[in-house]
């Protein structure tokens, strides 16, 4: 039955995201094309606006994505969609995971929309050509200071994915806790949703900064760049993966039991 609720679900958000993001292509190969003309002498003026309404469109479509995703989750489980979707023989459970996988995928897909587009735009640009060798090894150099201190690549490359794969988990799931949280509101149930994500997010910031001055990792402050280690670096991301992970817990516990013990439609 999670199967089914996935494809419901995931057919009901690619019917506003997937155009959205077709788009975005569609302008990007535009835009492209455009570059390659013969432009007039106010180039760069044009080339700089052009350039501003594509970061602007970027940066809208990766919040109308989260927006879709979350407001989904609202719609289809606390609107007139509710009554029925609470008659299917489905446990809480697997409301919630349909909608968290799907939430997942469609960011996923949303940066490699996103990085394709970029790819497209910027692949053999003479700009990006006159880049000298010396700069891309500073760059690089500035890159293995900061991430790898000269620790292991793989490992390294590893450990950011899980965090952003954990991170992306965590933000879906702190939306749906306070949706379920607002929605014990006979009245105002998406003022009370909004009330209950900055009281969850003052909290784990809180708890987040407690936790770094309790192992000692609370500021980079007042320390050059060359004097991070790789140790560092990694004991300040696992102790970030541990955190977001426990926070995630919590939250996806919370939200199950409220979608089956305490779910108010009126």
């Amino acid at each position: 039955m999670l199967g089914k609720l996935i494809k419901y679900d995931l057919i009901s958000v690619s019917k506003i995201l997937f155009p959205l993001h077709l788009a975005l292509l569609v302008v990007t190969v535009l835009g492209r094309l455009s570059m390659a003309l013969n432009l007039p002498q106010n180039a760069p003026l044009i080339v700089s606006l052009m350039l501003m309404l594509y970061i602007f469109g970027i940066i809208a479509i990766g919040i109308i994505t989260l927006v879709v995703l979350v407001m989904r989750f609202y719609k289809n489980l606390f609107t007139s969609e509710g009554y029925l979707m609470h008659t299917l023989p489905v446990k809480a459970s697997q409301h919630l995971n349909s909608k968290l996988i799907v939430a997942v995928l469609w960011s996923i897909l949303d940066c490699v929309f996103i990085i394709f587009s970029i790819f497209i735009l910027l692949v053999n640009q003479p700009w990006l050509n006159q880049i000298s060798a010396a700069n891309w090894a500073e760059l690089k150099e500035m890159f293995s200071i900061i991430f790898l201190g000269g620790g292991n690549t793989m490992v390294s490359i590893l450990f950011l994915c899980l965090y952003m794969l954990i991170a992306n988990i965590y933000i879906f799931l702190s939306f749906y806790v306070s949706i379920c949280i607002g929605q014990l509101m006979n009245k105002h149930k998406v003022l009370g949703s909004f009330l209950a994500y900055l009281v969850i997010y003052v909290i784990s910031q809180i708890l987040s900064v407690i936790s770094m001055l309790f192992f000692g990792l609370s500021s980079l402050r007042g320390f050059p760049v060359q004097t991070l280690t790789f140790e560092y670096y990694r004991n300040l991301m696992t102790l970030s993966i541990v955190e977001t992970l426990a926070f995630s817990i919590v939250f996806y516990l919370i939200s199950n039991y409220m979608i089956s013990k305490k779910l108010n439609l009126d």
